[in-house]
């Protein structure tokens, strides 16, 4: 049985491959000459590409149309499920972190009046309220499995402005699209390259 077109293509692209790498990587573009021969292999490596990208996705587009009907199938249980898992996550999370603060603050109170003085605690009797305190389990077992709860620290912003600078993050599309429309910013360096591109044959 004769191979696919796109299985031969890519074969001999491979055989050439190393040789093109090799010019690639050890020519030095410094006259008009060595300019003329890196476009030569630069066109060259262009277009062997597009054959590549072209095969590939003749092969990929028929199984993107499987995988998306695959998709479909399960999508809408899928999303019904995932919007389950979300919401019933928030609803034991904020539970369990009421609880456990709410625990926390009791404890703290308690050993805060562990100490000599009239209205506080004896040693004894603020053990005594601690351990009388309701334990808050970490572990739950139920019909369907079971689940555990780890601690896991958070963080939000409350005021940007007090934000370290090495934590800002520079949005460059949109300083990209000022700088086509003419506008420009202090604090970007702008310059103009001088990048190849391929002539239609």
């Amino acid at each position: 049985m004769p191979k696919p077109k796109t299985d031969i293509q890519l074969k001999t692209i491979e055989q050439n491959l190393n040789p093109l790498t090799n010019q690639a990587y050890e020519l030095t573009v410094n006259s008009d000459t060595s300019l003329k021969e890196a476009s030569t292999i630069l066109v060259d490596a262009k277009k062997k590409l597009k054959l590549l990208t072209t095969d590939m996705k003749a092969l990929i587009d028929p199984l993107k149309a499987s995988i998306k009907a695959i998709q479909a199938k399960y999508a809408t249980p899928q999303e019904a499920l995932e919007s389950i898992i979300d919401v019933l996550t928030k609803k034991v999370t904020d539970y369990q972190t009421f609880i456990t603060n709410a625990r926390l603050e009791a404890e703290s109170a308690i050993t805060e009046r562990i100490k000599p003085g009239k209205g506080n605690f004896s040693l004894e009797k603020g053990l005594e309220k601690l351990e009388a305190l309701d334990p808050v389990e970490k572990k739950i077992e139920t019909d369907t499995g079971g689940m555990t709860f780890i601690s896991h620290p958070m963080c939000e912003v409350e005021d940007i402005t007090q934000v370290p600078i090495k934590f800002y993050l520079v949005d460059m599309v949109a300083i990209r699209a000022d700088m086509k429309a003419g506008i420009r910013h202090p604090g970007i360096r702008y310059w103009t390259e001088q990048r190849p591109k391929n002539l239609r044959s």
